[in-house]
């Protein structure tokens, strides 16, 4: 495993960091700093019109802004206890040359965790069954997940408090599908896919945060692995260093200036 550096100079910057493993692998990220991505994401209709989720401010894990449950009142992190179900997805397309991707992302969400009611929950929607909007109002209506819908969970470790969400941590948490890469014969011809994230909520509570989202990432899984051991520090009023382990040949770092509003991206070729 190498250990990798570089030095950034910006004022105010938001980062992120790609591995490059040929033309023919597609990779998908969003920080949502990216005001033309942000409106990819869709968000279905709430029948019990207490919360739903939006791309703002109110927190992040880095850069400015990231995807969150808020009350309808206000932009914050929090949420009331009425019972809903709320969405938000967007469609990804993915490249023909593989059939095993793994998706990561960072996340948090408390929740009121006796008896299990609250949680975020997470799936990878096909596009043969074309669900459109209607599913996610059935479920917003019955607060129960369907069985349609529930063919398509990921798995996201669970644990004795939460079963079968991720739920009970208010401070950020990676999450990385090591064990449950997405493997399916549609993604290698090209097929679409829905990445949906909901968040259920009962009458305990409310536990703030409610689900919060940041950093999703989607990578060939034959390419090199992910990155770990990410460090970045600051040097002085302008500049940070990034350090970190890898095992590919090459990088591309991208800073986003929020003074110029532009990208910078700088290629890092560790051989």
């Amino acid at each position: 495993m190498k250990r990798i550096g570089v030095i950034l100079l910006s004022i105010s910057l938001a980062w992120s960091l790609n591995l490059l493993a040929g033309d023919t692998i597609s990779n998908y990220f969003c920080d949502f700093e990216d005001e033309v991505q942000n409106l990819t994401w869709h968000f279905p209709a709430n029948p019990s019109n207490s919360h739903h989720w939006t791309i703002g401010e109110a927190i992040n894990n880095g850069g400015k802004r990231s995807l969150y449950v808020r009350p309808n009142d206000m932009d914050t992190t929090t949420y009331v206890n009425t019972p809903a179900f709320v969405y938000a997805y967007t469609d990804i397309t993915l490249a023909k040359s593989s059939e095993k991707y793994t998706l990561s992302f960072d996340w948090m969400a408390a929740g009121y965790t006796i008896g299990a009611t609250d949680g975020l929950y997470v799936f990878w929607v096909p596009d043969k069954d074309d669900l459109g909007d209607s599913i996610y109002i059935s479920d917003q209506t019955t607060f129960v997940l369907s069985p349609t819908l529930k063919a398509y969970a990921l798995p996201l470790n669970p644990t004795m408090t939460c079963p079968d969400s991720l739920c009970g941590k208010s401070t950020w948490q990676a999450w990385i599908s090591e064990k449950t890469s997405i493997t399916d014969s549609r993604i290698a011809g090209g097929r679409h896919r829905r990445l949906v994230f909901a968040w259920r909520n009962g009458t305990g509570g409310p536990v703030n945060p409610a689900a919060c989202i940041d950093n999703i990432a989607i990578v060939d899984s034959r390419a090199c692995g992910a990155t770990s051991d990410l460090i970045v520090t600051t040097q002085g009023e302008d500049s940070l260093v990034m350090d970190w382990k890898g095992e590919a040949n090459s990088y591309e770092v991208g800073c986003y200036s929020y003074e110029k509003k532009s990208w910078q991206v700088v290629r890092v070729d560790t051989t």
